[in-house]
């Protein structure tokens, strides 16, 4: 769409190659959410990040070969669809003794109902994350959008606090509602919000 529809171009031919390689990680992505969703959804989080941990770590050894060799942009594209392999094998590993089954038209009206207004905010997310690199690629170098985009990476770690404490109340809360446990829901959400806010308060202060 960016070439096509949008009429722009691209800094490099090796650049747009790139691009095209990365995409299959998005797909490699959407496969290991499946597993990641199931682990979650049953508080096995110590799973969810082994899987995230060996897509690290191979990821990082992808990177210090590729750059010793010399591979280039292609290379160090790849490092990222190889970290999302060695994801996907590890899950494969530990998803053995699950069961899985043939889901029904009521469970796929359930998650329709669920999943379609989910789909705006993800679209919405995905604009609001990425617009300003864009924005700024249109007046600015490559290299200055480059420099944005590290300085921005630096924050992200504040929303993985939040983040990490959802993985484990949200299940939780799904199983306090279907008990109907109203009282430990409000519980459960108020000693969240405490406990992120202690956390992150002080460090967007001292950043700020």
């Amino acid at each position: 769409s960016w070439k096509h529809v949008f009429n722009q171009g691209f800094e490099s031919n090796k650049i747009e190659v790139a691009i095209y390689i990365l995409l299959f990680n998005y797909v490699l992505t959407s496969f290991n959410g499946v597993f990641v969703a199931t682990y979650e959804a049953r508080k096995e989080i110590a799973k969810a990040q082994l899987g995230m941990l060996m897509s690290t770590l191979s990821r990082l050894a992808a990177v210090l070969i590729i750059v010793y060799f010399q591979m280039g942009v292609y290379g160090l594209a790849w490092t990222w669809n190889i970290s999302m392999m060695a994801y996907f094998f590890v899950s494969i590993l530990m998803f053995r003794g699950y069961r899985i089954k043939r889901p029904s038209w009521t469970l796929a009206k359930d998650y329709i109902k669920f999943a379609f207004p989910i789909m705006f905010i993800t679209i919405a997310f995905v604009l609001v994350v990425t617009t300003d690199r864009v924005m700024l690629g249109y007046f600015w170098k490559p290299e200055d959008v480059g420099h944005y985009f590290a300085a921005w990476r630096i924050t992200v770690f504040i929303i993985m606090f939040g983040v990490a404490v959802q993985k484990l109340v949200f299940p939780t809360i799904s199983e306090y509602h279907t008990e109907n446990k109203e009282g430990h829901i409000q519980n459960l959400s108020w000693v969240a919000e405490k406990y992120i806010g202690l956390f992150i308060i002080p460090i967007c202060f001292f950043m700020a």
